[in-house]
């Protein structure tokens, strides 16, 4: 899936000024993502997991996200998907 980070930073009401994204986008850009992939999937939500290494600690255990993508929103920007989830 792909969606424009205009059209994400829209929704979340969000800037490429944001502390959050100036530090995910370091994050991303350092290579510190080590793995992402689909947990789940049903007809409400994608339950996807990340692995990201620790910056304050590269030698230890890396850190788990879990994030829970409503289908609504994938709905919302049916144009920004490049290919389906699953």
């Amino acid at each position: 899936m792909f969606l424009s980070m205009c059209e994400v930073l829209d929704h979340l009401d969000s800037t490429t000024k944001s502390r959050n994204f100036i530090e995910g986008e370091q994050v991303v850009n350092s290579n510190h993502l080590i793995y992402t992939g689909i947990l789940n999937e049903n007809n409400e939500q994608y339950e996807l997991l990340s692995y990201c290494i620790q910056s304050s600690n590269t030698r230890g255990d890396p850190h788990e996200i879990t994030i829970q993508l409503s289908i609504k929103l994938v709905r919302l920007f049916p144009q920004y998907a490049a290919v389906q989830l699953g």
